[in-house]
């Protein structure tokens, strides 16, 4: 008698991919406000300078959770990439961010430029 398990029928039908992938998903979809705030946590301490502007932290915030809600539901629903848009709280984010990331490499590339035009 033979202790292993035995070898699945190759024609039995089991979960595909993304019934699998849904399922975490759903499973993640419970733990949802935790894993946002623990990101949203990490990236306000991580970032440079995040944390001096409490409306940008809470623009994050809110970015975070709409973003991780985004993917649970694009997860669990199987919804391809080409049909996603962007939430409004993650775009009113990253220009927040833009503007002051874009003046600030505007002024280094204006400070290197003397030494390019040298080159």
């Amino acid at each position: 008698m033979s202790s292993t398990a035995p070898l699945p029928d190759p024609g039995a039908a089991g979960p595909t991919v993304s019934e699998v992938v849904a399922e975490v998903a759903r499973r993640l979809q419970l733990k949802r406000a935790e894993i946002s705030h623990a990101m949203s946590e990490l990236l306000a301490r991580d970032v440079t300078g995040l944390d001096d502007d409490p409306q940008l932290v809470a623009m994050l915030h809110a970015s975070v959770e709409g973003n991780v809600s985004t993917i649970f539901h694009i997860l669990t629903n199987d919804i391809p990439l080409e049909h996603l848009q962007p939430t409004t709280a993650a775009v009113k984010y990253a220009a927040g961010r833009l503007s002051p990331a874009v003046r600030r490499g505007s002024r280094q590339l204006d400070a290197g430029m003397p030494q390019i035009r040298l080159m």
